[in-house]
């Protein structure tokens, strides 16, 4: 008997399991370190972000390694290679502001600039932004986020992508690295808020700058926005399977289509696939009342 119990045990664990490289709710993240991660999301062996990756859990894209050949210009001129080479030890003196220029209009939501503690009161910086000649508006303003002694967070969320990010701070000030990122990011400690939004999406998969879904919706349509519940009936990709007719009142989950409301002639809700022939006594666990006297025999 213990060793059925044991059994059933490790199985369990198995089905909870994420597949390999991928961790947390519905194993939506994946992992981005340079050695892999646990089964929370940690590096493993000391190691650091993959190329590309930073912040916590190293969930946030670098689009300055990523996206379409980015250029950057610092004011006054400088190394530009020490403030990409993942290496906080490497900073640039005495710099007052600097231009990333993307030759393909990008969805950027803030720049990420490590520095020093004894320059914290400098890292005060404004977020400036250009499609081509034209001034994009930031949704909420220009703002700043002071996340610990050393990092500052530089917040511009556009309505449209753009070619042109001009940071620019109120002094000279020392900077090791700099990071910019689409992903909506709610704290320092925390992922980022982005798949939340994509919990409509297939597969998890969105824009993390403007939430449309990638592939399809689940348990919405009009996609790629996916803003409108799937109807009465309906449910899945872009809702359009139709709920099973042992649905009571025809009605189902909008994303997997299970019978929540109890069945129509089934008597084994949700799933609802055992015919009514088979006597539903009483009111027994998982049994609506209702569901029950529709398919108890006669």
């Amino acid at each position: 008997m213990l060793m059925k119990v044991f059994i059933l045990c490790i199985f369990y664990d198995v089905l909870l399991a994420c597949p390999l490289s991928y961790f947390g709710p519905s194993c939506r993240y994946q992992c981005h370190c340079q050695k892999g991660c646990d089964k929370f999301g940690a590096c493993l062996n000391g190691s650091t972000c993959a190329t590309g990756w930073f912040g916590f859990l190293c969930q946030l894209k670098d689009l300055t390694r990523s996206a379409p050949r980015p250029s950057l210009v610092t004011i006054p001129k400088t190394n530009r290679p020490f403030l990409h080479d993942d290496d906080i030890d490497t900073c640039v003196e005495n710099m007052k502001s600097f231009i990333y220029t993307f030759v393909v209009p990008t969805h950027i939501t803030f720049f990420r600039v490590i520095g020093f503690k004894k320059y914290r009161g400098e890292l005060e910086g404004n977020l400036t932004v250009w499609n081509d000649n034209r001034t994009v508006v930031c949704v909420n303003g220009s703002y700043d986020i002071v996340v610990d002694n050393y990092t500052l967070d530089v917040y511009c969320r556009t309505a449209e992508p753009a070619t042109v990010f001009l940071v620019d701070t109120k002094d000279y000030f020392r900077v090791c690295h700099i990071y910019a990122s689409n992903d909506c990011i709610v704290s320092y400690t925390r992922l980022p808020c982005a798949p939340d939004y994509c919990d409509r999406c297939f597969n998890f998969k969105c824009d993390r700058a403007t939430g449309k879904c990638s592939d399809a919706c689940v348990g919405y349509s009009n996609f790629p926005y996916c803003d409108k519940p799937c109807r009465k009936g309906h449910f899945g990709l872009n809702c359009l399977f139709k709920c099973s007719s042992s649905c009571y009142n025809g009605s189902c989950d909008p994303k997997i289509g299970l019978c929540l409301n109890g069945c129509f002639g089934f008597s084994n809700p949700p799933q609802c696939n055992i015919p009514k022939h088979v006597k539903c006594v009483g009111q027994a666990q998982g049994y609506a009342k209702r569901a029950c006297q529709i398919t108890a025999s006669t």
